[in-house]
């Protein structure tokens, strides 16, 4: 009998192991080649670790460009087609082959891109004109509004959509502090969640964030220290995750191979029986004792 009841135990502490166990998220990070070379790295999320993946597609690169992910695809902006005048392109990267495909021209350039995966459009930010865009890739762009209502004079840089609640989030230009914000996705208007609080700096940089729907964890890269982050979606405080030193981003993406927790194992059927034959002993023992 206790030979039954360990199995029914570890039977059962596989059980609910299972159950509560997710793998943990993998991002996609962008490098300009400010520090470290150019092309995107595999972001581990757990530590901040980074792995060189492909280098940058392009003679020209991608200028500050937004990345995010539709399904299995990687889009990206501002792929540079053309530096006087200037001009940009937007569309996928195969991370396999490095090559980039265009779908688009757009003469501004986009910081940020964040995807409605149930629309199949993205959201997106046009630093030449202050409007919030949305655009429905090789099919339309839609002028939300002008983005107002955020604190930096540089502008809105980065984006980050969560599906599930419907929330698209924004971080300003990283100077003299950085602020979290949520953006109206039909006018355009900001309303801020709270500072990052890093520390103030007299020059700029992007802050990059990325939200990862299986475990609603917003994650933001720190361009100056070169560290992974995760932010409180109700404050907007960053807490440290790990740090890449020799590489900056200037865009994050969650990789949509996060799996959701793993479901009930076969362990299962074994848990059942060891618990049935266990209680059918118990059973047997009190009959044969008041026989």
């Amino acid at each position: 009998m206790k030979r039954l009841a360990a199995a029914a135990l570890v039977a059962g502490g596989m059980l609910v192991g299972s159950v509560s166990t997710a793998s943990g998220a993998t991002l996609v990070g962008l490098s300009g080649g400010i520090v470290g070379p150019t092309g995107f790295y595999e972001v581990d999320a757990g530590d901040g670790s980074a792995t060189f993946v492909q280098p940058e597609p392009g003679a020209l690169g991608i200028a500050n460009g937004g990345l995010d992910y539709l399904g299995d695809t990687l889009y990206v902006t501002n792929y540079s087609v053309s530096d006087s005048p200037f001009l940009y392109s937007y569309g996928t990267v195969n991370l396999s082959t490095g090559a980039f495909s265009s779908i688009g021209l757009h003469t501004g350039q986009w910081y940020g891109l964040a995807f409605d995966q149930s629309g199949g459009y993205f959201y997106t930010y046009d630093y030449n004109t202050s409007n919030l865009l949305k655009v429905t890739p090789g099919i339309s762009t839609e002028i939300i509004g002008s983005v107002t209502g955020f604190t930096s004079p540089f502008g809105i840089r980065n984006l980050a959509y969560d599906d599930a609640n419907d929330i698209l989030y924004a971080t300003d230009y990283y100077h003299q502090g950085v602020n979290l914000y949520t953006l109206n996705t039909n006018t355009g208007a900001a309303t801020l969640v709270g500072s990052l609080g890093f520390d103030p700096i007299d020059y700029g940089g992007h802050v990059p964030i990325a939200y990862d729907e299986v475990t609603g964890t917003l994650f933001a890269h720190n361009a100056i220290d070169r560290s992974l982050f995760t932010l409180d979606t109700a404050t907007g405080l960053a807490s440290l995750v790990g740090s890449h030193p020799d590489l900056v981003f200037a865009s994050l993406a969650v990789t949509p191979n996060a799996a959701p927790p793993v479901p009930l194992p076969a362990a299962l059927p074994l848990l059942l029986s060891a618990l049935g034959l266990f209680g059918f002993m118990g059973w047997r023992r009190k009959r044969l004792a008041a026989a």
